[in-house]
């Protein structure tokens, strides 16, 4: 028997368009105007799962799904919004306990996963929402083009993350993963200068809420003892309320995270009335990633208990600096003394796996 899906958005052609791409796939759908034609055909018809627009007169999504809930609970429910509204997603958690979202405009390889997982029979927790950031006008005489064709990226679901893996001090450690900025069409680019692009073009905090929200997605999908490591180039994205909530409601509550922060980060950070205490809260779960990037910093630097773990360059420019390895020697061990593993988080496998060997240290790639 096909599974049924209902569609509920004062829009015809987005529900034609819905249509469309689920029934090629064998799922039989059903369409509804607005909450209270939904609520009346809910009535007399089950389904497998809603669909429904956050933003219709008369009735908000969120409402007509909190409804649908305790109604309907057998249901799946999936948020389907234009907006770019975090406290819309934080109502659709609290009230209407949806766990799916997606965007318009839509993915169709993502709308059909976000269903797929809906309608499973042990669904997982998995967010799909790409929120267009809004550009400002840039500040400097840089490429304007290269920002919009940036912008439209965004806009477009066309930027994605890939999970890179690191040498630990020890095959013993947990599994480190990073997760990390794509554009496809711009390969050559990587996550800091997409960062840079953003920051310069006025829009880096949309960007940065757009990552964090796709960490949920990727949160709980990977071994028990893996660890995910997600970057925070844009502290401010965390002043904001909802965005902390959805966080904090929504990543699997397994799921490890270290949190990376450069140096300079991190002393803004030491009063940081939204960051430190969402992770000192959970400190058995969520910790600092410290990155040195090239430098080599005092041992007193890694005095906060938030700190877990260090990361340094491991790229070979740094071979022939003495100076630097001695330096670095003592800081590992400073940093071991207090419990806080080291790995090398710049250059690839190859080039990391050089570095170690030449400054003798005891690095192995984290079993997989």
């Amino acid at each position: 028997m096909n599974r049924s899906i209902l569609i509920v958005d004062d829009e015809p052609s987005i529900c034609n368009a819905l249509q469309r791409t689920l029934r090629r796939h064998s799922l039989t759908v059903y369409q509804a105007n607005g909450g209270a034609e939904a609520l009346k055909f809910l009535e007399t018809t089950s389904v497998d799962c809603i669909i429904s627009d956050q933003r219709m007169p008369g009735m908000k999504g969120t409402e007509f799904l909190g409804i649908a809930k305790d109604q309907f609970p057998d249901a799946s429910r999936i948020i389907l919004s234009g907006q770019s509204d975090l406290k819309d997603m934080e109502d659709a958690i609290n009230v209407a306990g949806v766990r799916q979202f997606i965007s318009k405009p839509w993915n169709d390889h993502h709308l059909l996963e976000a269903v797929n997982e809906a309608i499973a029979s042990k669904p997982s927790l998995a967010i799909v929402t790409h929120d267009p950031p809004t550009a400002k006008e840039p500040q400097a005489l840089v490429d304007i083009a290269r920002y919009q064709a940036l912008e439209k990226a965004i806009k477009n679901d066309e930027l994605t993350l890939e999970m890179d893996d690191y040498l630990s001090m020890s095959a013993k450690y947990d599994s480190l993963h990073s997760l990390r900025v794509v554009w496809p069409q711009q390969p050559s680019l990587r996550q800091d200068d997409i960062v840079t692009m953003a920051k310069e073009a006025g829009f880096l905090q949309p960007l940065h809420t757009w990552y964090l929200l796709q960490l949920v997605s990727y949160s709980g999908l990977g071994q028990h003892n893996q660890i995910l490591i997600v970057d925070l180039f844009d502290l401010r994205a965390l002043e904001n309320q909802s965005l902390r909530n959805i966080l904090s409601l929504a990543l699997h509550p397994e799921q490890k995270l270290l949190f990376r922060i450069s140096l300079d980060d991190l002393r803004k950070a030491q009063h940081h009335t939204h960051l430190l205490p969402m992770i000192a809260d959970k400190q058995d779960q969520y910790g600092l990633l410290l990155d040195i990037a090239d430098k080599a910093i005092n041992a007193n630097d890694l005095n906060d208990q938030s700190i877990q773990c260090l990361a340094m360059s491991g790229a070979e420019p740094l071979l022939n600096d003495e100076l630097m390895g001695h330096k670095r020697r003592a800081l590992m061990a400073a940093a071991a003394k207090s419990s806080i593993k080291t790995i090398l988080s710049d250059g690839s496998m190859r080039s990391q796996r050089h570095y170690a060997t030449h400054m003798k240290f005891d690095f192995m790639k984290a079993p997989e």
